[in-house]
Formats: C-alpha cells, structure tokens, sequence
C-alpha cells in the first residue's frame, strides 16, 4: 500500500508540471500574445487598424484608372482619322441636294417676300419666327462644324481638328464671319478652283471639293433664317404659321437624311433590331 501511495504521490506534481508547461494558465497565454503579435499582423497582411479605411484608398486609385482608360480610348479614335480621305459618292450626294434645296430655299424666299404681312397677328408672327430662328441655332452650329471638319479633311490636319475643344460662343462666332464672307468667298472659289486646283494644293488643300461641299451645307442651313422669316410671315393663320415651322426645320435635314440611309444600310438594320428587338439571353 505505501508503495501504491508512493506513486501517486509523484504522479501528482507531473500532471501539474504537465499543465504550466503546455501554458494553459489565462493569464501566461495573454502574457504571450501581447509580446509576440502575429506573424501576419507583423509582416502587415493581418486586419488593418480601425483608423484606416479602404474606401478612400478605392476612390484615390480607382477612379483615375477609369478616366486614364477613357482618355487613351478617345486619344486612340481621334488618331485613327490621321490622313482620312473622303467618300466622293455620298459626299456628291450630298453636295448636289444641298445646292437644289439652297437653290430652292433662295427662290421661295425671294418670291414670298411681296406677299408679307406685317399688320395681322404682328406679335404672334414675331413670336414664332424668333421660336424659328432659336430652333435653327444648334443646326447652324452643327453645321459649321461639319463645314471645319471637312476643312480639316481637305488640309490633312483632321487629327488637330479633333483635339479642339471650342466653346459653343467661339463655334457661332465662326458661322457669324461666315455668313458675311461667303457671298463673296464661294464664288471666288468656284471659279478660281476650278482653273487653279493645283495651285491650292500649295496652300495645303489637297481636295478641294471637300471644303465646297462643306460651304454648300453651311449655305444650306443659313438661309432657313430667311426663308423662316418669309413663310410666317406670309401665312394667314396660326395654323399655317405651325407648319410653316415645322416643315422648315424637317428641310433642314433632308439632305443628311437620304445620303445616310443609301450609304449605311447595315447602320439602319441596327437601328431597327436595337429599338423594336432585344437579343434573346442565354438560359
């Protein structure tokens, strides 16, 4: 029996020496974990303080990765039009129903004008032509920067055209010198470039109807103004004077509209598919 106790008594101490050395005790553990930190939290791949926040970091970094991207796309698309060269049939096109439908608007204003009246309905007749002259205005700046592009074809500069970023005012300048300069500038070409054609590609303009067709068009939408002017104040109710209106701003774009739908029929398949369709998604 007392050998029995004996050994009990020195298996007790070893189970408690057992214990401290596997450091189960709260209060060692915690002795420990504070005075070696992780590895991870160390090295810096562990959680980070609570001071610190990962949605401004995202918003510093995230966002000019975006825009960076949008800009060099853009940049790409603008030198892609480095050394374009136009499409002579749709530009033909072009030039020839914006000269019948100039030529048709000039004839219709100048033989309206007798008819005028300026003493029934002054107010509502002044009115509405202003509403014309407003609603001719974006066309007018659209126009005139067609007419720079084609300019900027012409003298083989299109990629510096397409890197200008003009204010609206600056546009609607250029339309306002224009205005005054063509009657005198487009004949002047017409018959000098004709007989002198080479002698332009010396001033860096290497084709030559491109910027006729480009006067042409400007031409084209400027004398809406006029012929606006005419047709309302001509007509002998409100009525009329609305479509009068109407029919103005629908002739504006006549000449765009027929060219565009004999040269990119692929384009109006689209259309119609994207705006009567949808595409059937994959189960």
């Amino acid at each position: 029996m007392f050998s029995k106790k004996k050994k009990k008594d020195e298996e007790a101490p070893s189970e408690t020496s057992g214990l401290a050395a596997s450091g189960a005790p709260a209060s060692g553990g915690a002795t420990s974990s504070s005075a070696a930190p992780p590895a991870d939290v160390e090295h810096g791949q562990g959680p980070l303080p609570l001071h610190h926040t990962t949605s401004s970091h995202s918003a510093v970094y995230h966002n000019p990765t975006v825009e960076d991207e949008d800009e060099r796309k853009e940049e790409e698309e603008v030198q892609s039009w480095a050394g374009a060269e136009p499409k002579w049939t749709p530009l033909y096109c072009k030039g020839f129903l914006a000269s019948i439908f100039s030529l048709l608007s000039v004839y219709v204003a100048y033989d309206g004008w007798a008819t005028m009246s300026f003493t029934d309905m002054l107010v509502f007749k002044t009115l509405m032509a202003s509403l014309s002259c407003l609603l001719t205005l974006p066309q007018l700046y659209q126009t005139t920067l067609i007419t720079l592009t084609f300019v900027s074809v012409a003298r083989g500069a299109v990629v510096v055209e397409l890197q200008q970023r003009r204010p609206p005012y600056v546009v609607l300048g250029v339309a306002f010198v224009l205005t005054f300069l063509l009657p005198f500038i487009l004949p002047l070409l017409l018959i000098g470039g004709c007989l002198f054609a080479p002698l332009l590609e010396r001033f860096g303009i290497k084709d030559f109807w491109l910027v006729i067709v480009g006067l042409i068009d400007f031409i084209q939408t400027l004398v809406l103004i006029p012929l606006a002017f005419v047709v309302i104040f001509s007509a002998g109710s409100p009525t009329d004077i609305f479509i009068d209106i109407v029919a103005v701003q629908v002739f504006a774009n006549l000449d765009d509209e027929f060219v565009r739908a004999f040269s990119e029929p692929q384009a109006v398949k689209r259309d119609a598919l994207e705006t009567y369709c949808e595409k059937v998604k994959p189960k």
